[in-house]
This record gives C-alpha cells, sequence and structure tokens, in this order.
C-alpha cells in the first residue's frame, strides 16, 4: 500500500518539500490542480507517489507551454514573412502551398520537429 497523507496539510507540505528537491516553485500550479494533488496525496490507493507524479506533469506542461509560446513568437518574428507572402502570391495563392506552410509552421509550434527552409536555416523544436 502507497504511503500517503493523514491530512490536507501534511499533504500540502510533503509537495511543497517535493517542489523545492525538483526547483520548482509551486505557486506556477493553478490553485484547483494543486488541491486535486493534495487530495491524491491523501488518498490511500494512490498517495504520495502518484501525487508527485501530477506535480511533475504540472512542471511538464508549464515549461513546454512556455517553449510554444517562443517558437511561435519565432514564427511571428520571421522577418521574410514568408506565410503572408505565399498568401498573396499570384501563382502559390490558389494551390496547397499556404495550406502546407500553416501546417508545418503549427506542427512547429507544438513541438514536432520540422525542416523546412528557403535560403534560411530549418524550424526546429529545440530553438
Amino acid at each position: 500500500m502507497p504511503k500517503y497523507a493523514e491530512s490536507a496539510a501534511e499533504a500540502d507540505q510533503n509537495l511543497r518539500d517535493y517542489c523545492d528537491e525538483i526547483g520548482f516553485d509551486p505557486e506556477w500550479v493553478p490553485a484547483g490542480k494543486w488541491d486535486l494533488s493534495v487530495g491524491i496525496a491523501q488518498n490511500p490507493e494512490h498517495g504520495f507517489e502518484q501525487a508527485r507524479k501530477t506535480i511533475d506533469s504540472d512542471k511538464e506542461d508549464i515549461f513546454k507551454s512556455g517553449a510554444k509560446d517562443a517558437r511561435k513568437a519565432k514564427l511571428s518574428g520571421d522577418p521574410s514573412g514568408l506565410p503572408a507572402a505565399v498568401k498573396v502570391h499570384y501563382s502559390l495563392k490558389d494551390t496547397l502551398v499556404p495550406t502546407i506552410l500553416k501546417q508545418c509552421a503549427d506542427a512547429y509550434v507544438g513541438g514536432e520537429r520540422v525542416n523546412l527552409g528557403l535560403g534560411g536555416s530549418a524550424m526546429d523544436a529545440n530553438a
């Protein structure tokens, strides 16, 4: 049987200690999600182990969100304005090119590796 908290206060303190161990500020977790993690820690069937996994998941979601925002900003700051130019280009606007380019951009923002470029560097999910 997993180790679990006897009270909400014990669960809360244990999870805050865990956040300190992994270098994560628990204030980033929305109150409702934090309360769910505290509840999981008090559940005899799940306990601290599962509650800590929810904290790990919250941490990962926050970092992924930040990376997505950075990739989206990088696309928005494209000096060539490729997506906008393709949409109005006389020989490309009525083809699948604008749609394909949008799908590639969406995949890149979503974290997939997209090797697409014209004379520039490829879009990289790690950038």
